[in-house]
């Protein structure tokens, strides 16, 4: 039974909510990329923008090219040396119809022993397995962004759990089936044990009567115990491991609390 309820959390678990998800190598990639962004706003590293800007940037609701965009930081850089920028918040991560991902932030700058937090956002296009850097900005351009590009309704990422829930819902439910029908076996033949022999003796002989009128064969009784019987707690893990993965499965222990010595 307590198998049965492990395994039913683990169903409700795994059952993808409404909000779509980001896969995780989606996600740590989008996130790598608003690092190296973030790194490259130093005066020994601004060339690195060379490979993270796409040939035209929309910065602050102007579109400008990748020459002009660098051009730019760099003159800011080096009029305010010695200035740091960190992200400081989990980088929000939202889809577009136009293929446009929105990456949201508060980024923390330093200069001159003052911190200033701001709300900053990065725009994403991804070109084969790359990604490049179409947009920047902050709370101020927000209004410019929505005028300056089109990014249509927000959509489901790629890969997201919203497009295989019926699958991993099917997957599911098959193992629930399998471990409850494992479960009901181990019960039945352990509460057969326990039954008085004359009733045990007249429950079987009228079963196997059943049993053998309705199939026409004398061995056909012993076929239902033999395939409860067959299902191995190996067979489970296996069935677990083709459909359960690292990102869409949530695991829970159950086990009893200890109890302290001497105590009954």
């Amino acid at each position: 039974m307590k198998r049965t309820i492990l395994a039913l959390f683990i169903l409700i678990a795994i059952w993808p909510s409404g909000e779509a998800q980001v896969s995780f190598q989606e996600k740590m990639a989008i996130t790598e990329m608003v690092a190296k962004w973030t790194s490259a706003q130093h005066i020994t590293t601004i060339d690195q923008l060379n490979s993270l800007y796409a040939p035209t940037v929309l910065i602050n609701g102007e579109y400008k090219t990748r020459e002009a965009c660098i051009t730019e930081k760099s003159n800011l850089v080096n009029q305010y040396a010695g200035i740091h920028q960190e992200i400081i918040t989990p980088v929000e991560i939202t889809f577009y119809e136009s293929g446009t991902i929105k990456c949201s932030f508060i980024k923390r700058v330093r200069y001159k022993q003052e911190l200033t937090d701001y709300r900053s956002y990065l725009l994403l296009q991804k070109v084969g397995n790359q990604y490049q850097i179409t947009g920047e900005g902050g709370q101020v351009s927000e209004q410019s962004l929505k005028a300056g590009i089109k990014l249509g309704e927000e959509v489901s990422p790629p890969g997201s759990a919203s497009e295989s829930s019926w699958a991993i819902f099917c997957a599911a439910s098959l193992l629930l089936m399998v471990i409850v029908i494992w479960m009901m076996g181990k019960s039945a033949m352990v509460a057969h044990n326990f039954v008085h022999p004359k009733t045990n003796i007249n429950a079987a002989l009228n079963t196997d009567d059943k049993t053998i009128k309705s199939s026409g064969d004398p061995k056909a009784v012993n076929n239902d115990v033999t395939q409860l019987q067959a299902v191995t707690a190996a067979d489970i893990q296996r069935v677990m491991k083709q459909y359960f993965k690292d990102n869409n499965r949530v695991v829970i222990y159950y086990s009893q609390e200890k109890k302290a010595e001497g105590t009954k």
